[in-house]
């Protein structure tokens, strides 16, 4: 690997720089390609909010579990062509090699906060194979079979399936970046696992608010039935004391009435 190195920088090093405005333009086009809120339209045509249901993520698995199975592959699919697809024009406009990770972080970082669905979105895993796929298709062949695999394995023994199978294809992903044949130099391998690295980071993130706000919620639907049954209790003597009457003694005296104090 060490003999091959400067032929690896030599051949990267051959096409010419990408200009800032070529850049510019494919970031930007790739941003707009990942804003397409995939899963969101998959769950709105079944009338379903896929924000509000299971995990909170417009991704592939919560599509899955949450809406269909037949809409999961559209997601999947849809998802991962969105990756690929802003791949394929950035290189088009004339990006390679490391440059290619500007638009592929575009795609994932739309993915996440998609401004159709007010900033809100999936963990980007489906755009990053897309990714991939345009980036290295070497590279990302096998790690991605162990992927899809492994979530279908374990999808009903995990609560997160594709971000266990996610950090084993990431694994492989940095161990297969070191065979010559898939032509990567160590700064292409080193950004396209970091990039996956922050997907996987970015999801167990969003689980941990996701969690805290539904214990949030759970705690004041509590809070608010306890004062509610409170009140009720508090409310009876009251109710008790106002209906409550003194009948006229025996001997014609007449007791008087006790004053409701509700």
């Amino acid at each position: 690997m060490i003999r091959n190195l400067p032929m690896l920088y030599s051949a990267a090093s051959m096409a010419p720089t990408p200009s800032f405005p070529d850049i510019a333009l494919a970031a930007a086009l790739a941003y707009l390609l990942g804003s397409i809120p995939t899963a969101y339209l998959c769950g709105r045509v079944k009338g379903i909010d896929i924000f509000k249901v299971g995990s909170g993520q417009a991704g592939t698995t919560n599509v899955w579990r949450e809406v269909s199975r037949k809409f999961a592959a559209v997601t999947f699919f849809t998802d991962s062509a969105k990756g690929l697809a802003a791949l394929l024009v950035a290189r088009a406009i004339g990006l390679h090699s490391e440059f290619l990770l500007i638009p592929a972080f575009a795609t994932v970082l739309a993915h996440w906060n998609s401004p159709w669905t007010r900033f809100k979105g999936g963990d980007g895993i489906a755009p990053f194979t897309g990714i991939g796929i345009g980036y290295n298709p070497h590279l990302i062949a096998i790690p991605y079979f162990i992927i899809t695999v492994f979530t279908i394995v374990w999808n009903k023994r995990l609560n997160h399936p594709a971000l266990w199978g996610a950090v084993i294809g990431y694994i492989a992903i940095l161990v297969m970046a070191f065979v010559p044949a898939t032509r990567t130099t160590p700064v292409e391998a080193l950004g396209f696992t970091g990039l996956g690295t922050l997907i996987v980071l970015h999801s167990v993130v969003f689980r941990r608010r996701r969690r805290r706000k539904v214990l949030e919620l759970l705690a004041s639907e509590v809070a608010a039935e306890v004062a509610q049954d409170a009140n009720e209790i508090l409310d009876q003597p009251g109710k008790a004391l106002a209906s409550e009457s003194v009948a006229p003694a025996n001997d014609g005296d007449a007791a008087p009435r006790r004053e409701s104090r509700a």
